[in-house]
């Protein structure tokens, strides 16, 4: 079976024409060995037509009588004879009359022909071939005889005529030259070397002005550049452009192009790019390279690669020899010729065999090679080119085609002078050739020497001065990041403060892996990660409070509605763009009405799962208002339009009564109309009057409401005013100002006592009022911007409000009463809408205000719409991004910031997998606290009283207390026991830390002041040291490595002790009232924290501080570093509980807000995911950041 690249099997004819078009006999051989290869019996049949027909070259063999070919060939029982007829000798063609035929190639016949009229000369003649007029080759014919027509060279073929013979095959006519191959001229008259290369000059302007003709040749080689004598001189003329090429015309109308994958051009002859047979295209530089093959062969007798070698390694092996294998230089190839056929190639060009050789070796080998280069960009440009660095050969000038060096321009110089030169050298050597001798070697080594040391020399410097650059690059370009990461955090909290969490979102994925902050850097193609614990943390404050995302749609989400048993939202897309439907239990979109069948105005019945929406007639004209449309009710039971009311004007809202039974529409600015939803007919039809005053007509949409039982309906009426009727008798009942600018929603509470107005865009104040007086009852503050839907629930006693700050707030209405009879004048409704009803006026009681209970955040743009589901805890919520948010207002997410342990504590630690807390609280007992939050705890042991100190072990454990009098005692806190208790001696010591594990245990007091390090498997005291002079209460603490330790005076005097070897360094340390020190992981650095309010990082091995950390309200009063290092925390007061911060730029990233002041003690969990700090009064927060990869794991999973 044929692939699906398998070539048709071409016939005998088709290859026997495609083997004519191969100018030589090998050529034709070579071809019919790739064609037949598979199918010998086509090979002898195509081999034995091709016995049959005269092959000749073009314009190359003495004139012979036409053939008559003929073949036959009998295969099976058939017998096929091809004949061909063509022109003879004695015919006339036009105004020519043939004489004889003097040359036959491919595709066309010449002859020698004359011309009779209008004047007699002799003139050669080529004609198609009988037989191979095909479209092809008829094009190939035609497209040579154009590109001789476009040329006018002295050296170039004239054509003279053109027409077809009587049997309509083309001809053309074109000058007679009687010539002879350039090859075999020059060798039959022993042309020098240098009268060669000017002959072979002529030839590159003949071809440089077919190039500036825009043809390419295609075919350059010896049988198509035949010399002839004028007036006894010889003139190269070039011929056949058979296959030539336009650069940028076409030559003939006729269909002509080179098949992907043909093999245009003789073997030896043809460039790399044409042996390609690739989408490459062949170049004017494709003629410079056969240029340089016929000059090597001028030169050497022999082409760069032998024709019978190339066509006996077949079509692979000689495209693969053309294109990979580089020529040897033409003094490498005529050295190596045999030694008879040297001989007789320096004889053809008059020299003998090694002056020859030393005439080629050098420039012309220089000039060869250039011409013959693979790459063809690095050939000659032009034809010019190369004649012109012939020419400078030939004048002894240097060359272009290698660089010229001092030494050789100055060769060059004295070849063209010599004997002034001979002369010069002469008189200089003999005055000077002994001293200038002995002194040169010296000079020339030793400057040698000098300028390879100075070079090595320039080059380090160089090379160092260029690290130095790059890292001084990498380094700004990394405090830039660092310095622009830390401004992000903080804009992440403001992000957050203001509920924007698209934007605190977008400020996080900046600095992800990818982000648009993640700029490699000069050297590394991999950023650092600059996240750290307070990244990890502020991505969790991201995290959305919806259940889950029901849907992400394409446009704005202007309405949404639940059915009565909870189970279907339908889901309204801005601009009537489309409704769909979504089962809200398995999250899947169940139908869709597409964009034009309604969207802006949808509402389920209260009792069926029938659906109303209303569909805008299409207006007649492009941009006219449409007139009326259509209700249309659909059953999400059975999937169906049920019914369908027609409205004669725009309908701007609609609702269903309690009992689905009824359906009112508003329309036409002050038109509402009741309908018998399961008739479909109209009942009774209210028109209101228009508002009075210039405040314009009612605004309709999401600025209409009707009480439930279709007594009352409000109106925003423009101008920041609301109005309600009484639909009943189309009365209106009161009017007031209820915003600034404009009242963007309004809804009524289910009993219809309440109405609540929302503003914008420049204020967002809900008002609440009292329905039946129009006082304003209450405000609710607490939305950044306007106000876009309200929701009552069931009860009248909540109410939801989705905004354009990205939020929805619950408010608690059930404490509300209402509101004291107004006071002083205006003592009812403003009758005149004075714009100062709006301010608090001296007679008037102030309007309470009220905050939201909770508040709901996930989407990222403004909300836009809100649906209660039947079980009054399901709220769903669009958005202007086209997401649909569901969320369970029954449970609200808890720990958003921190947790607090239930039990105040006095000493704490946390274990090391960061998933439970040891302490030990006021009252003496020791609890392990675990859980959410650590909410629960597991008593460990009671000691009846809380120590005077206390200390844990990294493991976990055991424990170490003192009290005020007494031993040191340590506790294995899984039996309960003590293990070991330590005597001190005279005065107190208190625990400082346990190193390693629990073999051995660090204390500090006694009356000098002294540090001890206990064996606590021994009791026995291993080494102690003093820090004298520091007094009681020194600040001290040990490097988590055991390699330190220090201790800060409060009179600011520091002690540094290296405890391997006992040095201590003593230094001035400028801060006072230091509460408390730490060291970094590697003990690298130390930081302290005053009660002034600062705090200060410091290079523990110089002891010189780095940086004064500022920015507290209040003291400072703890420090920690994180497990990496990476992060310093100092505890604080209040709302700046715990202040972040970056270690390497020194930025403060993130505050922590708390409860409580003087956050005395503050640590990171081991595995880094924990932050907790305690205040003076014992209660401990817990700030958890989820690890990266639990963050991946969520991202991946949607959460």
């Amino acid at each position: 079976m044929n692939g699906p690249h398998t070539q048709p099997r071409k016939t005998e004819r088709d290859l026997f024409l495609e083997a004519l078009e191969r100018p030589t006999p090998e050529e034709r051989a070579a071809f019919l060995d790739v064609a037949c290869a598979h199918d010998p019996a086509l090979h002898a049949a195509v081999k034995a037509l091709l016995q049959n027909h005269r092959q000749d070259d073009f314009l190359e063999s003495p004139a012979i009588a036409a053939p008559k070919p003929s073949a036959s060939r009998s295969d099976r029982s058939d017998t096929v004879t091809v004949a061909v007829i063509g022109e003879k000798p004695g015919d006339r063609v036009g105004h020519y009359r043939l004489l004889q035929q003097i040359g036959e190639g491919g595709v066309g016949v010449v002859f020698m022909a004359e011309q009779e009229e209008p004047v007699r000369r002799r003139v050669a003649l080529k004609v198609l071939k009988p037989g191979l007029d095909t479209r092809s080759v008829i094009a190939r014919f035609e497209a040579e005889r154009q590109a001789l027509a476009l040329m006018d060279h002295p050296n170039i073929a004239k054509v003279l005529d053109a027409g077809s013979t009587p049997a309509g095959r083309p001809f053309f006519v074109m000058e007679l030259v009687r010539g002879i191959r350039i090859t075999d001229y020059c060798d039959q008259n022993r042309l020098s070397t240098r009268e060669r290369l000017a002959l072979f000059i002529q030839v590159c302007h003949a071809i440089q002005h077919a190039h500036q003709k825009g043809i390419i040749h295609r075919d350059i080689k010896p049988s198509n550049i035949l010399v002839t004598l004028h007036d006894g001189v010889p003139v190269p003329k070039v011929i056949d452009f058979g296959i030539a090429k336009a650069l940028d015309q076409r030559l003939t109308d006729k269909t002509f192009f080179t098949e992907f994958q043909a093999f245009i051009g003789t073997p030896a002859y043809i460039s790399p790019e044409q042996a390609e047979m690739s989408g490459l295209d062949v170049d004017t530089r494709s003629d410079i390279y056969s240029l340089g093959v016929l000059l090597y062969e001028m030169l050497t007798g022999r082409t760069p690669f032998d024709a019978r070698e190339l066509l006996s390694s077949g079509l692979d092996g000689l495209r693969r020899t053309i294109r990979e294998r580089e020529p040897s230089p033409p003094s490498t190839r005529f050295r190596t010729l045999p030694d008879a056929e040297r001989t007789v190639t320096a004889q053809r060009q008059q020299a003998e065999p090694a002056r020859l050789a030393s005439l080629l070796r050098g420039d012309l080998d220089w000039i060869v090679l250039k011409a013959l280069e693979k790459d063809r960009t690095r050939r000659y440009a032009t034809a010019n080119d190369l004649a012109q660095d012939i020419r400078r050969y030939l004048d002894n000038e240097p060359i272009l085609a290698r660089p010229p060096s001092a030494a050789y321009r100055f060769q060059k110089l004295v070849r063209r002078n010599k004997l002034a030169f001979a002369g010069a050298g002469a008189f200089a050597a003999a005055l000077v050739l002994g001293l200038a001798f002995s002194t040169w070697q010296y000079l020339e080594k030793s400057a040698a020497y000098q300028r390879a040391a100075d070079a090595e020399r320039e080059q380090a410097l160089l090379r160092r001065q260029a690290e130095e650059a790059r890292q001084a690059a990498e380094a700004q370009a990394l405090a830039a990041r660092r310095r622009a990461y830390a401004a992000d955090m903080n804009l992440v909290q403001q992000a957050l403060a203001a509920n924007n969490l698209g934007r605190a979102q977008e400020l996080l994925n900046r600095h992800c892996p990818g982000g648009e902050s993640q700029v490699p850097n000069l050297k590394s193609e991999i950023p650092p990660d600059l996240r750290g614990w307070e990244w990890r943390y502020l991505w969790q404050q991201c995290r959305s409070d919806a259940l889950f995302t029901l849907c992400q749609l394409t446009n704005e989400i202007v309405a949404l509605s639940i059915s009565p048993d909870g189970r279907w939202v339908a889901v309204g897309e801005y601009g009537n763009r489309g409704i769909s439907i979504w089962d809200l239990r398995a999250r899947q979109e169940i139908s869709r009405f597409p964009a034009g069948e309604g969207g802006e105005l949808l509402a389920f019945s209260p009792a069926a799962p029938w659906l109303a929406f209303y569909v805008p007639n299409r207006p007649a004209a492009p941009g006219a208002r449409g007139a009326g449309g259509r209700v249309r009710i659909w059953d999400a039971a059975s999937r169906r339009v049920v019914q369908e009311l027609q409205l004669n004007r725009p309908c701007q809202g609609l609702a269903f009564s309690p009992d689905g039974a009824r359906l009112l529409t508003a329309g036409g600015n002050t038109e509402f109309s009741l309908w018998d939803v399961a008739a479909g007919t109209n009942i009774s039809t209210v028109t209101v009057p228009e508002p009075g005053g210039a405040r314009g007509r009612p605004l309709f949409g999401g600025r209409v409401a009707v009480t439930p039982d279709f007594r009352l309906a409000a109106q925003a009426i423009g101008d920041g005013y609301i109005r309600v009727v009484d639909l009943e008798s189309a009365r209106e009942l009161w009017t007031a100002p209820a915003a600034e600018e404009d009242v963007t929603t309004l809804a009524f509470s289910p009993d219809g006592r309440r109405l609540a107005s929302g503003a914008g865009f420049v204020e967002s104040t809900i008002r609440l009022w009292d329905v039946a007086t129009g006082r304003e009852l209450a405000r609710l503050e607490g939305h950044r911007t306007y106000v876009r839907h309200l929701l009552f629930w069931p009860d009248g006693e909540t109410l939801a409000s989705a905004s354009g700050d990205q939020t929805i707030h619950l408010w608690d209405l059930s404490g509300l009463t209402d509101a004291p009879p107004w006071i002083g004048r205006g003592g009812g409704p403003d009758p005149t809408g004075a714009r100062d009803s709006l301010r608090p006026r001296p007679g008037r009681p102030r309007v309470p205000e009220l905050r939201p209970a909770s508040t709901l955040r996930g989407h990222r743009l403004e909300v836009w719409s809100l649906a209660l589901g039947p079980d009054r805890t399901t709220l769903v919520s669009g958005c202007k991004d086209g997401s649909v948010l569901v969320w369970d207002t029954a449970t609200p997410r808890q720990g958003r910031s921190f947790a607090t342990l239930p039990a105040a504590v006095r000493a704490w630690r946390l274990a090391p997998d960061g998933q439970s807390i040891l302490a030990v609280d006021t009252q003496g007992r020791v609890a392990r606290w675990h859980g959410v939050d650590f909410q629960q705890s597991q008593t460990l042991l009671e000691l009846g009283r809380s120590p005077a100190s206390a200390q844990f072990s990294p493991d976990g454990r055991h424990m170490a207390t003192a009290s005020f009098e007494g031993p040191i005692q340590i506790w294995d806190l899984q039996t309960g026991a003590i293990l070991r208790e330590l005597d001190p001696g005279e005065g107190r010591e208190a625990p400082v830390t346990f190193l390693g594990s629990v073999n051995h245990l660090v204390t500090q007091g006694g009356k000098g002041g002294h540090f001890r390090v206990w064996d606590v498997a021994s009791g026995h005291e291993v080494r102690r040291w003093q820090m004298p002079g520091l007094g009681p209460t020194a600040k001290s603490v040990l490097s988590p490595d055991g390699q330190w330790g220090l201790a800060l005076a409060e009179d600011g005097s520091g002690v540094l002790h290296h405890l391997p070897d006992g040095r201590e360094y003593r230094f001035a340390f400028p801060l006072r009232q230091v509460n408390a020190v730490a060291f970094s992981p590697d003990g690298r650095w130390f930081a302290a924290v005053s009660t002034l309010g600062v705090g200060q990082v410091w290079e523990t091995a110089t002891a010189r501080p780095r940086a004064t950390l500022g920015g507290f309200l209040q003291g400072a009063h703890s420090v920690a570093f994180s497990p990496d290092g990476r992060r310093l925390a100092i505890g604080s007061n209040g709302n700046e509980a715990v202040k972040l911060w970056d270690v390497e730029s020194l930025q403060e990233l993130l505050t922590l807000p708390g409860r409580g002041s003087l956050f005395n003690a503050a640590a990171f969990s081991p595995d880094g995911s924990i932050l907790a700090a305690s205040n003076s009064e014992g209660l401990l927060h817990v700030w958890r950041a989820p690890t990266l990869e639990e963050i991946a794991r969520s991202e991946a999973g949607g959460g």
